[in-house]
């Protein structure tokens, strides 16, 4: 929903669920199940893990509206995770390992997007990543 244009009531309501680290915003956000719901498990493919191609477009979708500040928190999360340079498919959203098929390029062109965009003058950053 944060990629296309909605009214600024609801892009708010999204960002605090977003952001909230009891629901989504883990060592390695943003996870694909809210940790507060039962069926939330950080290791299970699609139940709780962390996926860069999910969050790639949370981060274009920030960009895109303006949110400079969470996209630069979130490619910064992303950053200083240890595991990063495995490039897994995705992340135990608790501790940011490595899962699934490795190396993943999609996480290795994710790290380069958020690389490049923390080193550069976020304010003018392209309106795509």
């Amino acid at each position: 929903p944060l990629l296309v244009e909605q009214s600024a009531e609801r892009t708010d309501r999204i960002l605090q669920q977003i952001t909230d680290p009891d629901m989504f915003w883990t060592e390695s956000p943003i996870t694909s199940v809210a940790t507060n719901q039962p069926e939330f498990n950080p290791r299970q493919y699609w139940r709780g893990g962390a996926w860069s191609l999910t969050r790639i477009f949370v981060f274009e979708a920030l960009i895109r509206q303006g949110h400079f500040a969470i996209a630069t928190d979130l490619a910064e999360k992303v950053l200083s995770q240890p595991h990063l340079l495995d490039f897994g498919e995705y992340n135990d959203a608790r501790t940011g390992e490595a899962l699934g098929m490795m190396p993943f390029s999609p996480a290795a062109a994710e790290a380069l997007v958020y690389v490049d965009y923390v080193t550069s003058k976020k304010d003018s950053y392209p309106q795509h990543c």
